[in-house]
């Protein structure tokens, strides 16, 4: 139940020509924004179509505590210090007929790495997937598919340019980013869609006992924004079972809602609660958690838009710890922790998108990792990020 993972000085002229290099290497990739269609490239006898999704997603990050390792834990498109590096560089195909529905992605890059940093030891590298999954149209308004698809869960994508900030949310760190399995989606209403799913896992591709995960949602878009309400059970962390303790299992409620307020103000806010249960010496044990993100977007203009967002995260409940593993605490080593984050993007023209995040972490207690080896409850970081479009 767990989206997580992890200075040297440069010289500037050095850094600025790496940028430079970079600019151009990934000028020669384009795509779509994922939030809309792919782009047509071949049409079959006028029944089926192939469209083509591809993105490049760069980033160059500063922490101002610069770490030893340069490693910056829990973020998912900038998790390197002082480093120009690519989150993700994906190619996607998507097959679609009056009945019909597939799509298959491969990615590769810092992102892919971090998602799949939680699957167990494999002879297969499930990591090269992004997507890859069929759907068939059953009736006019139930659709069935099957595969590896995207979570669901939550209000931010696993793909930085679907998002209003560079860096990611630390809720959207904590749920899973895909889940293989089955679902089945069903429209009562024209903007409003229904769905159920069973899944392998929270965040694997492979688990001894099928099907473990479920997952029901509401979701919709209307003309004022768009909103979802979500419920979720899993077994979180096989790895925890052990002598004396019962299977390790989370249970979150989660819902986000957008809304356009007029040409110049979006708003944006997800709420989740959830508990982590298991049972020690047939005594039922639970650790619980709330979180909350709130966004403020302005557009200045057609090319610049200014994000504001605040985030809290907490966990509580019983601590235990049993045969070296520690119980009771869901993800961090701290019982809160929250983020400010200022982002300001610039879109020269629609196939180009720059976005620079100011950033402050804090944790109630201290847990980032800092260039004397010691830790410090506060980490302030600056991101640059490059998206590619088509």
């Amino acid at each position: 139940m767990h989206r997580s993972h992890q200075a040297v000085r440069r010289p500037w002229l050095r850094v600025l020509t790496q940028i430079g290099l970079c600019a151009v290497t990934t000028a020669l990739v384009t795509l779509p924004k994922l939030g809309q269609a792919a782009v047509p490239i071949a049409t079959t006898n006028g029944k089926t179509q192939v469209s083509l999704d591809a993105t490049v997603e760069g980033f160059i990050a500063y922490d101002a505590n610069k770490p030893r390792d340069r490693a910056i834990p829990g973020r998912l498109f900038d998790p390197r210090h002082g480093e120009l590096a690519l989150s993700s560089v994906m190619v996607a195909l998507e097959a679609e007929t009056q009945r019909t529905h597939g799509r298959i992605a491969l990615w590769r890059g810092w992102t892919p790495r971090i998602v799949y940093s939680g699957e167990p030891p494999s002879v297969i590298d499930w990591s090269l997937l992004q997507e890859a999954w069929g759907a068939v149209k059953a009736t006019e308004n139930l659709t069935l598919a099957g595969g590896l698809f995207g979570s669901p869960i939550g209000l931010e994508s696993v793909f930085a340019r679907d998002n209003w900030c560079w860096s990611s949310s630390h809720l959207n760190l904590a749920m899973p980013f895909y889940h293989t399995g089955l679902r089945a989606q069903y429209k009562p209403y024209d903007k409003t869609t229904l769905e159920a799913g069973l899944y392998s896992g929270w965040t694997q591709n492979v688990a001894s006992n099928i099907p473990s995960t479920f997952i029901v949602r509401a979701f919709g878009e209307q003309r004022w924004g768009t909103w979802q309400l979500l419920v979720s059970g899993a077994p979180t962390r096989p790895a925890l079972n052990m002598s004396g303790v019962g299977d390790v299992r989370g249970w979150l409620a989660d819902g986000f809602i957008t809304l356009k307020a007029n040409s110049m103000w979006e708003f944006a806010a997800q709420v989740q609660a959830g508990a982590e249960t298991w049972t020690t010496d047939d005594e039922g044990k639970m650790a619980n958690w709330a979180a909350g993100t709130v966004y403020a977007r302005l557009s200045a203009g057609p090319a610049w838009k200014v994000t504001a967002r605040a985030e809290v995260f907490w966990q509580g409940g019983e601590l235990e710890v049993r045969q070296g593993q520690q119980l009771g605490r869901l993800w961090w080593p701290v019982d809160t922790l929250s983020a400010a984050t200022l982002s300001l993007q610039w879109r020269p023209i629609r196939e180009v998108m720059v976005r620079l995040d100011a950033r402050t972490d804090m944790a109630s207690s201290p847990m980032f990792n800092a260039h004397d080896g010691e830790l410090r409850d506060v980490r302030p970081t600056i991101s640059l990020g490059l998206v590619w479009t088509l």
